[in-house]
């Protein structure tokens, strides 16, 4: 019974779908299903198909801390230069330049400079949920890394890709 219904359901895929495997055991699929009209079908119906993370709210200056060249990288980021805001990213990410090392800033900081599609900076991003094993937002990173034009390393373990 198992061999029938794996081959019936090879057959179906391989003609157009036009087969039903579960009706071999007396189940009637929904009539009227996202996967019957075609539409993609998300595994958790929470979650939209390629859709962005949500926004973060606007960056404020972060006033009290850091030395001057803190301040003026800081005021160049939030005018949209891209190097500066992962210039300061990095300020929060070693503790340098008067500023506390701080995880939650420089993530906030490094997304800040990937939006305004510094390629560096999303790489980086990669790099941090990888290692984290946070895989949807490090592939979500390193794809927006290799569209801003950044050219990655090559990877020095023969048996990755």
């Amino acid at each position: 019974m198992i061999r029938l219904a794996l081959l019936g359901l090879m057959v179906g895929l391989l003609g157009g779908c036009s087969f039903k495997p579960l009706a071999l055991f007396g189940v009637d699929p929904p009539r009227d299903s996202a996967a019957s009209r075609g539409d993609p079908v998300a595994l958790n119906r929470s979650v939209e198909l390629a859709a962005p993370p949500p926004s973060p709210p606007p960056l404020q200056p972060e006033a009290g801390i850091g030395d001057g060249w803190f301040r003026s990288e800081q005021a160049r980021a939030l005018e949209g230069d891209k190097d500066a805001a992962y210039r300061v990213a990095l300020m929060f990410r070693e503790g340098s330049n008067g500023v506390p090392q701080d995880e939650r800033r420089m993530l906030r900081w490094m997304r800040h400079a990937s939006e305004l599609d510094n390629g560096i900076a999303s790489y980086q991003l990669y790099l941090h949920y990888l290692a984290r094993g946070l895989d949807r937002d490090a592939v979500r990173y390193e794809n927006r890394a290799l569209r801003q034009g950044f050219v990655p390393p090559p990877r020095l373990d023969p048996r990755r890709g």
